[in-house]
């Protein structure tokens, strides 16, 4: 699992995802703010905590295969690494970031209008980083490719 983190698909998700999530909350808290970026605030706002969502997701499930590993086959075990503890921090670290910026869009804006934005980026954000991480893409044809983003588009 840990192989994963050199795989380019994986660091180019990753840094993509990481990237978009700064660009959002620079409009969020520094840029002035235009008429376009008030509207776009609540998509803003749920794109961030969907983005540390999936990546703490990613995080967590890695923190999991660790910890269920236990021994290697060589005898040594998992948590005589730093790899466990620095996954079980940086997942705490997303799940607050991702129950901060929540608990902010909610504040601002109307649950009606909010926890739909959310649930969608949520879902696209962590189901396209899992696919990533663990290659749930490889194995797809051509006319999956297709209808992967269409199929994306319409949810």
């Amino acid at each position: 699992l840990l192989d994963r983190y050199t795989d380019l698909d994986f660091i180019a998700g990753a840094v993509t995802l990481s990237c978009g999530i700064l660009i959002m909350l620079y409009f969020i808290h520094l840029a002035p703010q235009t008429r376009l970026v008030v509207r776009l605030k609540p998509v803003m706002y749920a794109f961030c905590a969907g983005g540390f969502g999936g990546l703490g997701n990613i995080l967590f499930k890695a923190t999991g295969e660790l910890a269920e590993g236990g021994l290697s086959a060589e005898g040594t075990s998992s948590w005589t690494t730093v790899h466990p503890y620095y996954h079980i921090v940086l997942t705490i670290i997303f799940a607050v970031l991702q129950i901060a910026h929540i608990n902010q869009g909610l504040r601002r804006y109307n649950a009606v209008l909010y926890l739909p934005l959310y649930n969608c980026m949520y879902i696209l954000l962590s189901g396209t980083m899992g696919a990533l991480t663990y290659r749930e893409f490889d194995s797809y044809t051509k006319t999956q490719f297709i209808l992967f983003p269409f199929g994306v588009l319409i949810t």
